[in-house]
């Protein structure tokens, strides 16, 4: 599930995508019916919708029209882009976070991000592009320079289980967590080794994390509740 700003897009089970209006909290009539079984999605500025499939990433236009396809070599797990849309980061079950150019038409891969020793399952860029942070099932985090694809930091690693959502704050500097182990920890990407711990936050699993306000800090979980947290940086 993905937001654009104004409408939250969705894909499920049923092999769909979908489309939430949030004003009036209900789906809209449009409805992409896919071919294979969705794993994830993320919507570019253009108003491109990317669907990753286990072994493909599709393009849809804003009429749910296929503007490419493209096959994969792995099985693909989570998806993101960059603010301005021209990098698209795929996490695979490989390992490794395949990075890709938009060219308004296409993919083009252009690297690989392969520090990860288990599947990537959560990803995210800074507001301001600088930085990939990358989640895997083992509840490591790796946070990227995007531009020069070099590791800036590896020492995010308190959770015991599967990374399920990764957010930064506005100020590209701190960036939440969340995983099935419960707990969402607020990271410093300029002080790696400290965090703000909020544990037990979710019973059964945390599945997404966000940001209301610059120091307010939501969580989603298994349990079907969402709490929040004001938080305070050292």
């Amino acid at each position: 599930m993905v937001s654009d700003g104004e409408k939250i897009h969705s894909v499920g089970f049923d092999d769909k995508l979908r489309e939430i209006d949030p004003s009036s909290k209900s789906y809209t009539d449009k409805t992409i019916s896919l071919d294979a079984q969705p794993r994830n999605l993320w919507v570019l500025p253009s108003g491109v919708t990317l669907v990753i499939s286990e072994t493909a990433v599709k393009a849809l236009d804003s009429s749910g029209k296929e503007v490419s396809k493209l096959a994969l070599k792995f099985n693909a797990a989570s998806i993101t882009a960059s603010p301005d849309g021209n990098v698209v980061a795929v996490g695979g079950e490989d390992n490794i976070v395949h990075l890709y150019d938009w060219t308004g038409s296409e993919l083009k891969e252009t690297g690989k991000l392969e520090k990860s020793q288990a599947a990537i399952g959560a990803l995210a860029f800074s507001p301001d592009g600088s930085f990939l942070a990358v989640g895997n099932n083992t509840g490591k985090i790796f946070v990227f320079d995007a531009k020069t694809q070099t590791l800036k930091t590896d020492r995010w690693g308190a959770h015991s289980a599967r990374i399920t959502s990764l957010a930064w704050n506005e100020d590209s500097k701190h960036c939440v967590s969340g995983s099935l182990d419960t707990h969402v920890y607020v990271w410093d990407v300029t002080a790696p080794a400290k965090r703000i711990s909020i544990k037990e936050a979710g019973p059964g699993g945390v599945n997404v994390v966000a940001w209301l306000r610059p120091k307010t800090v939501a969580a989603g979980g298994a349990d079907g509740c969402v709490r929040t947290w004001d938080v305070t940086f050292p």
